[in-house]
């Protein structure tokens, strides 16, 4: 399945949403990108990884 919202919303479905917030931030969807990261704790494992996610891809986020 090539990079769009889908995909990204299949990985958030399955618990995956460092995935979910790469794909999101690799398709620029900046909206998107703050669902996922809304949908952990931001102290979480998930929630730290989707931080580095964020710090990676910050430019594309804008």
């Amino acid at each position: 399945m090539p990079d769009s919202a889908k995909k990204a919303e299949a990985f958030a479905a399955i618990d995956c949403a460092r995935e979910a917030a790469e794909v999101a931030a690799r398709i620029k969807d900046n909206d998107l990108f703050s669902r996922i990261q809304a949908a952990v704790a931001p102290s979480s494992a998930a929630g730290l990884a989707i931080a580095q996610v964020r710090e990676r891809f910050a430019s594309a986020l804008r």
